[in-house]
């Protein structure tokens, strides 16, 4: 049976955090099993969640809002990504649910949810620079090295490829940290002459065609340097 609530959990881990921040909220690096959430599916889940597209938005404001809301509740941090990554898992699913599924669409989400904040108390602690012994430091990872600036490259490449509208939509939209950013999300909608909820849709359509197209750049170069080798 699902469940719409959260199990608090007594676990001292946090989230991995990567020590630069330098990403779009682009969740963890592509992988080549990574699923990535397409059109297609985003436009499955609005519809899932109402007929009515408005509706849909609204629907979908509601509900992300209330996970925002539950993570922090549980001292998550990045609550935000947290609340994109149970969205993208629940698209994933929704092909093999939505026929037999019958009810709200909360409980369901917030079930997915739950298991989203399993994962996160699992990862590893990022130890914290103070804590470090540098004189046992050790070279870092030549293949950690070479996929990140590749993941870098991609990043940059493929916001390159967006319309100069989405371009500055999608920097303007992740620009600041928490309260900076809320403020300037609000006057961005008011800017474009849209709700604040299309605005976040808008993004989140971006957003996915960055992804997709990160994943098959970063796909390419790992061919490339299979070739060279």
């Amino acid at each position: 049976m699902l469940d719409s609530g959260f199990v608090n959990q007594g676990s001292q881990q946090r989230r991995t955090q990567p020590p630069d921040r330098s990403r779009i909220a682009l969740d963890d690096p592509p992988s080549h099993t990574k699923w990535i959430l397409t059109s297609e599916s985003f436009d499955r889940l609005l519809l899932w969640l109402n007929p009515d597209r408005d509706l849909a938005g609204e629907k979908y404001e509601e509900i992300r809002l209330g996970l925002i809301r539950r993570f922090r509740q549980l001292g998550r941090p990045d609550c935000e990504e947290l609340a994109n990554k149970t969205f993208d898992r629940v698209a994933e699913k929704l092909p093999k649910v939505i026929d037999e599924y019958v009810g709200e669409p909360e409980p369901y989400v917030f079930s997915i949810a739950y298991n989203i904040y399993r994962e996160d108390l699992r990862k590893p602690i990022m130890l914290s620079l103070a804590n470090y012994n540098f004189s046992q430091s050790t070279l870092p990872n030549p293949d950690e090295v070479i996929e990140k600036d590749q993941l870098n490259d991609c990043l940059q490449e493929c916001v390159r490829q967006l319309s100069e509208s989405n371009r500055n939509l999608i920097t303007l939209y992740y620009r600041g940290e928490r309260w900076d950013k809320i403020r300037r999300r609000k006057e961005l909608a008011e800017l474009l002459g849209i709700k604040l909820t299309n605005l976040r849709l808008r993004a989140q359509r971006i957003r996915t065609t960055l992804k997709q197209c990160i994943l098959d750049c970063m796909e390419r170069k790992a061919s490339e340097r299979e070739v060279l080798m």
